[in-house]
């Protein structure tokens, strides 16, 4: 393969990347919604502790790709209050999280996920609510 061809491959364009993020939404949406205010709204209550928590991690990135007001990190607190998950196992989740490398933290208490892990994330939840 040649140069030209890798470069094509390579280096993609606008559109390419609004159709990814187009196909994640389309996941995303499927298990969630998120308010102007970055809450994320969880459809499947039965959903695990830690599948909630990289949810909300998830979504408000999503959401930032959309709209700028909607920030990509998310604090504890905000776990908490979308994913109804107590402080202690946001923390372990955060942690597992970070560890798997899932998620990164901007501060103390702030975590954002990593782009590149969303979209197997969303496939794995589609792929475990077909077993039910």
């Amino acid at each position: 393969m040649g140069i030209n061809e890798l470069k094509k491959q390579f280096l993609v364009d606008e559109d390419t990347v609004k159709q990814q993020l187009e196909q994640l939404l389309t996941k995303a949406l499927q298990h969630c919604v998120v308010d102007k205010k970055g809450t994320v709204h969880i459809k499947d209550a039965k959903m695990s502790g830690a599948d909630k928590f990289r949810l909300v991690l998830s979504a408000p990135y999503l959401a930032s790709q959309l709209d700028s007001t909607v920030s990509a990190a998310v604090t504890t607190a905000e776990v908490g209050i979308s994913a109804g998950l107590p402080t202690a196992q946001v923390r372990a989740r955060a942690k597992d999280a970070v560890d798997s490398k899932f998620a990164e933290p901007v501060s103390r208490g702030v975590f954002r996920a990593m782009p590149h892990k969303i979209g197997s994330f969303l496939d794995s939840l589609i792929r475990d609510s077909t077993k039910k």
